[in-house]
């Protein structure tokens, strides 16, 4: 299948998930919906588009106070930033996801920002050497964090 199809698909998706929640007033669910329609626009480099989708569903995770979602947003708003040039705040916005991150024990995502800042400064260790996923570590933070089921 064709890849302008494919993003066609998935937009279409995701429209209709941001439909739904939104008519039954779910919006925690609906800032997730955003959220990763976002991300699906950073991976096909449409930054304006997903930047508009990361300001709504920030102002959501920030009404309901979801601390893992603001992290979310920050991450997400420093791989934009950091895409389109701004490498100064993309920098600041990755430091600021690692800091809450540290501060509520969110280890995948306190990972992703540390990754952010290495692909932002190309200082310091790899983040993913650092945390390969067949170091111990790594394995045990995905293994209590993530709903796949790890072997």
């Amino acid at each position: 299948f064709q890849e302008t199809a494919g993003k066609k698909d998935v937009a279409i998706l995701y429209k209709k998930a941001e439909r739904l929640y939104s008519s039954f007033k779910d919006e925690i669910n609906y800032a997730y919906v955003l959220w990763g329609h976002a991300n699906t626009l950073i991976c096909l480099g449409e930054f304006q588009k997903a930047n508009k989708l990361c300001q709504k569903s920030g102002r959501l995770f920030k009404k309901w106070k979801d601390d893992r979602g603001l992290v979310y947003i920050l991450l997400q708003n420093g791989e934009i930033e950091r895409n389109t040039g701004n490498k100064t705040k993309a920098l600041q916005l990755f430091k600021k996801a690692v800091e809450i991150s540290r501060k509520y024990a969110f280890k995948i995502e306190k990972i992703h920002g540390e990754m952010g800042v290495y692909l932002t400064t190309k200082k310091g260790s790899n983040p993913v050497q650092k945390y390969d996923k067949f170091s111990t570590k790594w394995h045990s933070v995905l293994k209590k964090n993530s709903i796949l089921n790890f072997p």
